[in-house]
This record gives C-alpha cells, structure tokens and sequence, in this order.
C-alpha cells in the first residue's frame, strides 16, 4: 500500500505537468519525484534493520555513554583561564632562554633602554630659542630648556647653548649650599661612612648655574655622579659624568667664541622612580652656526654627524639599587 500511493501520485503528477508545463518540463517533474519516492522507500525497506544493529550492539556502546555522561566537564570560562595559565607558564618557560642582553631589550621599553645609542638623539637649539627659566646662565645670554616633570614626578630632561662667558662660574657667581629638594625616588644610606646617593643634576651646575630646580634634578649614585664610593670625586671615571662634564668645560675654555650645545637625558624603565641610565649628547658650534665635533674620549661615541654622546649607568660596584624606590637592595 506505501509503494502504490506514491505511484498513483507520480503518475497524477507527470499528466498535469504534461497538459501544463509540456513533456520535457513533465519529465524533470517525474524524475524528482521518482528519486524522492525511492528515497523514502529505502528508509522505510531499511529502519528494521537499522534498529535491530542499535540493539545489538546496545551492550558495548551503552557503558560509554553513561560514563561519558557522568563525568563532570570544566566549563568554557574554566578553560579559558586554564588555557590562559598555561599560555603565561609557556611565555615563562621561554623567556629562561632569552640571553640576558635581549631580557635587557625588551625591558627597557618605557624608557628608551631598548634603543641604539643612535636611536636617542635630541635635536639641537636653535640660537635664540625661549628658554625654560630666567635663572642660572640664562641671565648671560645662554639657552637653556628643561622638560616639565611627568606624572610621577621624574624629570625628564634639560638641553643647554652655553659660551664659555655665559657660565655662571665666568661671572663671578658663586654655587649655593646644600641641596634641598628630593628628585623623585630619593634615598640616602650610607657604606661605612661614606652617603652613597647624590641629588645629581642633569645639566651640571658650572652650565646652568642652576642649584635647586627640581626639573634639572634626578636620584644618581655618588659613583654615576662624580666617580667615587661616595667620599670626594674623581674626574678621571669614565662612567661618571663628571669626566664628560670637566672634559666638556675645558673645550669651552680652549674656544670662547664657540657654543656648546649639551643635552642630557634620564632613561627610566616602566613606572621606576629612579632611572637605570642617563644619556649625554654634545656638539660644537662655531661663529658660523656650523656644527663642530667634540671628540673627548671615554665611553663617547658619534651619535649623528659631528654629535657624540654617551650612556652611563646608574649603578655603583658597592651595592645593588632598588630603581622603583631608590632604596639598596639587601
């Protein structure tokens, strides 16, 4: 009876479409149905068949699927942060690998520690340029730019054009006591019985004539500052910035109608109150507003044209520096 009633439909089918459509739009028509009675044919031929496989071999499939049903599966924000562990445990695992120098690299981002040397030039002034404060050099004809202080209070760098005339120390002036303001990060502690941290100025005094001005003042080590443990200083440490500053000072002495264009630059790390490095720039400048190269040896290196600069650490060979606090690391 279920093979009969679609064939009587079929036949139905292809007469209307014949007296409608024409033969050829008749046949498709029949063709489709065919195909679709004979599917639904063997789907009804072959259910008893099917069911009697499920059932038999309900035993050994069965057992599975309630296991499989009683196991209690972690959710998809469970894996998340499963998968999430186990990314950071792999990114931990890999960087055990990284040689210390790329470690450096890749920490420095914030504070151009991952840079070349080359990569942290500072444009020169241009004569006449406004200056940052009416104080120090500035009052005999110098430039001198200072960087307001970021978020946290870090200075963040001063750049000079200075005559050897323009100097404070040319003009009689004398340099104030003792410091008063603390840079960001500043701590003292002493080695025995010498104070190994210095409120350290980024343009040196005998430039500026600067003192106490917070934007020009950072936390250095005795030893980055004026090259010693902390007691007296010596000009001849080549990690110091007092040899560049001294060097830098007897050029302008040996050439008073030439300019000194000198820049210096804190390089922090992240959020660090106290920067791991500092970075000095200089170059002559003749009558002529011609650049003139200042080759003074040490750690100095060209940075671009006749511009020679220079990366010292903040750091001392007596202790160990915390640059987040300012504090020595036990």
């Amino acid at each position: 009876m279920l093979i009969i009633i679609p064939v009587i439909i079929g036949i139905i089918t292809f007469i209307v479409s014949f007296f409608w459509k024409g033969a050829k739009i008749a046949a498709w028509v029949s063709a489709a149905y065919f195909l679709l009675c004979l599917a639904i044919g063997s789907m009804s031929l072959f259910q008893p068949k099917v069911d009697e496989l499920v059932q038999a071999t309900k035993p050994f499939w069965e057992p599975v699927t309630s296991i499989v049903s009683s196991v209690k599966w972690p959710s998809f924000g469970e894996v998340s942060k499963t998968a999430e562990k186990g990314s950071k445990e792999l990114s931990d695992t890999v960087k055990g690998f990284i040689p210390d120098g790329l470690k450096k690299a890749e920490n420095g981002a914030a504070s151009g520690q991952n840079k070349g040397v080359n990569d942290l030039f500072v444009p020169l002034l241009v004569s006449g340029q406004e200056s940052s404060t009416k104080e120090g050099s500035v009052r005999y004809g110098a430039t001198l730019v200072l960087e307001p202080l970021d978020a946290l209070g870090r200075t963040q760098g001063a750049h000079i054009l200075v005559k050897d005339h323009q100097e404070p120390g040319q003009n009689g002036e004398k340099r104030a006591g003792r410091l008063t303001i603390n840079p960001s990060g500043w701590h003292n502690f002493k080695i025995g019985s010498n104070w190994q941290m210095d409120r350290s100025h980024l343009v040196g005094y005998q430039f500026s004539g600067l003192n106490d001005e917070a934007r020009n003042l950072f936390t250095g080590t005795a030893f980055l500052n004026r090259g010693t443990n902390g007691k007296g200083s010596n000009q001849d440490e080549v990690a110091s910035m007092l040899y560049y500053e001294q060097q830098l000072d007897s050029w302008l002495a040996l050439h008073p109608h030439y300019k000194l264009d000198y820049a210096v630059k804190p390089l922090y790390q992240g959020r660090e109150l106290v920067p791991r490095q500092v970075y000095l720039q200089w170059v002559g400048i003749d009558e002529h507003g011609q650049t003139l190269p200042i080759q003074i040896g040490g750690k100095s290196q060209v940075i671009q044209g006749d511009v020679y600069g220079v990366v010292l650490e903040n750091q001392s060979p007596d202790f160990q520096l915390d640059y987040a606090t300012g504090r020595q690391k036990k």
